[in-house]
Order: C-alpha cells, then sequence, then structure tokens
C-alpha cells in the first residue's frame, strides 16, 4: 500500500494536561512544618510521614501508597546485609527504602527501570519510627478488624489508600502550610523533591543506593 492510512483517520482531540510544577524551597520547608501538626491527629497521623518522605526521596504517590514494612530496610552490621525493619529494627545507622512496587494495575512500578532503592534521610527514619510505633498500637485496638498489617500508610481500619483520600488528606497539609490546596497535588511533591536538589546542585543518582 502506497498511501498512509493514518491520513484517512480523524484522529481524537487530546486534553490540554495539567502542567509540571515544583514548590519553593520556603514553600517546602512550610509543607514539612506544617506536616509536623499531624503527629497526633488521629486517622490522618499518617500525613506526617507521608509527606516527609515523599518530599524528601521522592518517591511517586502510588509508589508510597503500596509501600510496604518490608520494603523499609536497614543496613545490618553484623551480616553486611540490607534487612527489613521489621526483623531487625531500627538501631542501625543506614536505612532505605525499596521502591519496587505501585498500586498500578500491574503491581509494578511505572517502568521497569523505575525500581529503585532509595537511601533514607535520618529525618524520614524518624518519622517512619515513630509512625510504626502509633501503627502497631492502632492494630492491636483494632484486632482481627485490621485489613493489613504490612502497609505503611493505611486507612483507619488497615486498608490500602486510594488517590481520593490522599489526595483529600494532601489538600490539609497545603492549606495548614499557608498554600492554596486547589493549586498542588500529591505528585507534586516528587517534582518539588528533583527540583530542590537541581537547585542545590545536588547529583540526583545519589539518592539511589
Amino acid at each position: 500500500m502506497k498511501r498512509n492510512v493514518v491520513l484517512l483517520c480523524e484522529l481524537p482531540k487530546g486534553q490540554t494536561g495539567r502542567p509540571s510544577k515544583s514548590l519553593t524551597l520556603d514553600q517546602t520547608e512550610a509543607m514539612l512544618a506544617a506536616a509536623e501538626t499531624f503527629t497526633t491527629a488521629g486517622t490522618l497521623a499518617w500525613l506526617r510521614p507521608y509527606v516527609v518522605v515523599s518530599l524528601l526521596t521522592g518517591a511517586r504517590t502510588e509508589e508510597m501508597r503500596a509501600l510496604r514494612w518490608t520494603q523499609i530496610v536497614a543496613l545490618d552490621q553484623a551480616s553486611e546485609k540490607w534487612r527489613p525493619v521489621t526483623e531487625v529494627g531500627w538501631d542501625h545507622e543506614r536505612f532505605a527504602i525499596y521502591v519496587w512496587r505501585s498500586v498500578r494495575a500491574t503491581g509494578d512500578t511505572k517502568t521497569r527501570k523505575s525500581r529503585r532503592t532509595l537511601g533514607l534521610p535520618k529525618r524520614c527514619v524518624r518519622v517512619l519510627r515513630e509512625h510504626q510505633e502509633r501503627l502497631a498500637a492502632e492494630q492491636a485496638r483494632a484486632g482481627a478488624r485490621w485489613h493489613d498489617r504490612e502497609l505503611v500508610f493505611t486507612t483507619a481500619t488497615g486498608g490500602q489508600l486510594d488517590k481520593d483520600a490522599v489526595l483529600r488528606a494532601f489538600r490539609k497539609v497545603v492549606t495548614a502550610a499557608g498554600l492554596d490546596p486547589k493549586e498542588w497535588t500529591p505528585r507534586e511533591q516528587r517534582h518539588t523533591f528533583v527540583s530542590v536538589l537541581s537547585d542545590g546542585c545536588i547529583s540526583l543518582t545519589g539518592m539511589n543506593i
């Protein structure tokens, strides 16, 4: 066939996507400070570690929602191997998260190459440790009513968070930070992470271990 059949088709018109943007350094600091106010905010206490880890590691929102405690690891000095904190605890120097899964239909990350291991800053380690302790107490109170004891970020009964629930909760942090909640979404935390590092002339590959 010598003619391009595509030229005979009527192509659908796409929609304009949401432009990528990121928080400034001052706005990022305001967000981190606002997240600290959700330390004992009942069912929204997961917001603090969610925002802190998202902003300081650049993990995607769909990866954060799928994160499990077995994917948070510490470098065990005795064996010189990375092992889950659920096995070796928090009395270690180096920590990381295995970003190997997401809530996409396939359960995989955005692409196969998106699988990565990210070093955790001390601030992330602190809030995750406190979050695990609080979550264990909630699980004990809920007993058999708790759905999944492996998820890091959950609903009030241990279920997996959906994107709408995360967006609604995230907007509360944005508001507490003095920003317009209609202007920001959880995915822009990843954009912020990259922008802040780039502005500080820090290599993005340095977070992978």
